[in-house]
């Protein structure tokens, strides 16, 4: 499965069709309060993505309410990710 970092999410229809096509979105990130509140209101709600019944959109998504330019390397991890968690780059 291939992964995907989403910087200035919004609404997440990018990362909702990227999930559709096979990507697992690690970390969505957007400094816009309702965007970041419709992002966790549709993982509550537990909006399935297309195709794929049973998955989860993002499931494993660690939802970062963030300026894109105060974002660090460290800052977008999987939401699963232990602290002290780093990217293998």
């Amino acid at each position: 499965m291939h992964t995907s970092v989403s910087l200035v999410t919004g609404a997440g229809g990018l990362d909702l069709g990227l999930e559709q096509a096979g990507f697992q979105t690690v970390s969505a990130v957007d400094c816009d309060a309702e965007a970041v509140e419709t992002l966790k209101l549709n993982r509550r709600d537990g909006l399935s993505i297309p195709g794929r019944p049973g998955d989860q959109y993002l499931a494993h998504a660690a939802i970062i309410p963030m300026k894109i330019e105060d974002v660090d390397v460290k800052d977008v991890r999987p939401a699963w990710a232990a602290p002290g968690w780093s990217p293998d780059l």
